[in-house]
Formats: structure tokens, C-alpha cells, sequence
């Protein structure tokens, strides 16, 4: 019985070349992100005051039609 289940399951599977690039190119764009992610948010923090006086000034300009 157990000889037959061993003979059924391969004893080294490895997975396909195909399978392994998409691994490589997730792992590729994951690292890509970390890196990125950082600045993104500092020009995101850096420009958020800029943003917030534009939304004030195009809120309370009555002749705008924003609101």
C-alpha cells in the first residue's frame, strides 16, 4: 500500500521554467514597489499642504463651482 502512494507522488518536484519567471517577475515588481513606495509617499506628504490650500481656496471662492 505505502509503495504503491510512493510510487504515484514523484520524489523531486520542481516547478516549470514558466512558473518560476512569473515567481521572479512578481518577486521583481514586489521589490520595485517597496523601493518606490517610500518617495512616492514623501512627494505625496511633500505636496499635501499644496493640495489642501487649493481645495480651501476652490471651496471658499463663491464664484467657483466646486461645492
Amino acid at each position: 500500500m505505502a509503495k504503491q502512494m510512493a510510487n504515484k507522488i514523484p520524489f523531486h518536484t520542481s516547478p516549470s521554467e514558466k512558473d518560476f519567471n512569473t515567481h521572479i517577475n512578481i518577486n521583481n515588481v514586489m521589490a520595485i514597489s517597496i523601493i518606490i513606495i517610500p518617495f512616492e509617499f514623501r512627494m505625496f506628504l511633500h505636496l499635501l499642504p499644496f493640495s489642501l490650500v487649493a481645495i480651501l481656496l476652490l471651496y471658499h471662492n463663491p464664484a467657483s463651482t466646486f461645492h
